[in-house]
């Protein structure tokens, strides 16, 4: 489950300025966008900016900062095009309310669910998000099929079929994978094994074994939970269930 080949590749972090940092550099072309708080970042050779909530900065590979919070603090999302040019979207500062809302939201819903699943979809969903933003000018809120289509994967993903979904959008599977994917960050096939193993990191929180959490999320049998959740984490679900349990013991 990895991003289009052909897309840039982005890295999304989220960092909490509470003091002033060291002047810093990154080595890729990259974004900030802040969801909470200001910060100043007296950057170099662009000058001294201040960023808000909303607001979002695009900057080549290389560009120096220094960057300042106000005193409440602010939270702001980066993003990275590892090999990118500053040609790809020019340096600027710009509001894109909708990429911070998109950010906050997925954050937000990651923390709440808090399984591997979640989080995976909330960084793809704020990378595509930043990739749109930053050749269009902040991005576009998704059609409203395709917003169904999604819904209809959050609803039911144990049971939603992939060419059924694109049936009742009006659409070609293809066209709803291109679409999808567009918008998220994922296709369509791997948004809905996501949502699946997300339902099963909830059910292993919540004490199930594995076979209980396989049967309820979709998976045909224990093994086949196993092998989609190793392909996408790099471990088992009972390993990380194991961690869970113990970091709740020892709250």
């Amino acid at each position: 489950m990895t991003p289009d080949a052909a897309a840039p590749i982005v890295d999304v972090v989220e960092l909490a300025f509470t003091d002033a940092a060291p002047t810093h550099r990154h080595a890729a072309a990259h974004a900030c966008v802040v969801i909470a708080g200001a910060f100043e970042d007296a950057a170099q050779p662009n000058g001294r900016r201040r960023l808000s909530a909303g607001v979002a900065r695009f900057d080549a590979p290389g560009a120096a900062h220094r960057v300042h919070a106000d005193s409440d603090g602010a939270i702001c999302v980066v993003a990275e095009w590892r090999g990118a040019t500053t040609s790809s979207f020019g340096e600027r500062l710009e509001p894109v309310p909708r990429l911070a809302e998109v950010c906050a939201a997925a954050l937000q819903r990651a923390r709440r669910v808090d399984t591997p699943a979640s989080d995976w979809l909330a960084r793809r969903e704020m990378a595509a998000t930043f990739d749109a933003a930053a050749r269009r000018g902040d991005a576009a809120e998704p059609e409203a099929w395709l917003i169904e289509a999604r819904r209809a994967f959050d609803a039911d993903a144990a049971s939603a079929r992939v060419g059924d979904v694109a049936r009742d959008a009006g659409v070609h599977r293809a066209t709803l994978a291109q679409a999808f994917r567009r918008a998220w960050g994922v296709s369509p096939q791997d948004y809905r094994t996501l949502k699946r193993l997300e339902r099963a990191g909830e059910l292993l929180r919540a004490g199930a074994n594995g076979a209980a959490a396989a049967s309820g999320s979709g998976f045909a049998d224990q093994p086949q939970l196993v092998r989609a959740w190793r392909g996408a984490f790099g471990a088992t679900p009972g390993r990380w269930a194991t961690i869970v349990q113990d970091a709740a013991a020892g709250a």
